[in-house]
C-alpha cells in the first residue's frame, strides 16, 4: 500500500486573516478514488493546486508521491507534476495557437514517460475527435 498524497497540520490561507484550507490528517493511498465536494469558494480548487505543488502550505508537512512539496522550489515541483499529476485548470491555461493534443503533450515535454504521450495520442484518435 504506497501513499501517494500524505497531509498532515495543513493550513493554508491566500490573506492571514482566515484559513481557507485546515487539514490535521489525510493520507491518499495510490489508485484510491476521491471525490471532492462542497461550494464555490470552499477550497476545492485550492486544495488541489497544494497536491499539485502549485501552491505551498503555510504550515504543515505535505508529501505527494514521496516528495516533500514545501521543500521544493516552484521549479522543482515541475518534474513531479508533470510526471504524476493530470491537471486542467478552471480556466483552462490553453495556449492558443496550439492544437488541442499539443496544449495537452506541452506538460509532457519534459517528462521521460513516452508511454502516456502515446496513451494521449490513441485517445484523442478516437471518434471523439477523428481530425486530430
Amino acid at each position: 500500500m504506497n501513499i501517494s498524497v500524505e497531509m498532515k497540520d495543513i493550513e493554508f490561507s491566500y490573506s492571514r486573516s482566515e484559513d481557507l484550507i485546515s487539514i490535521k490528517d489525510l493520507s491518499i493511498i495510490s489508485g484510491e478514488k476521491v471525490f471532492i465536494h462542497g461550494p464555490s469558494g470552499s477550497g476545492k480548487s485550492t486544495f488541489l493546486n497544494l497536491i499539485a505543488g502549485v501552491i505551498k502550505p503555510d504550515a504543515g508537512t505535505l508529501n505527494v508521491m514521496g516528495h516533500n512539496i514545501k521543500a521544493l522550489t516552484m521549479s522543482q515541483t515541475d518534474k513531479p507534476r508533470g510526471d504524476n499529476i493530470g491537471f486542467v485548470f478552471q480556466n483552462f491555461n490553453l495556449i492558443p495557437y496550439l492544437t488541442i493534443y499539443e496544449n495537452i503533450l506541452l506538460p509532457l515535454k519534459s517528462s521521460k514517460k513516452s508511454s502516456l504521450k502515446i496513451k494521449i495520442k490513441l485517445i484523442m484518435r478516437s471518434e471523439e475527435f477523428p481530425n486530430i
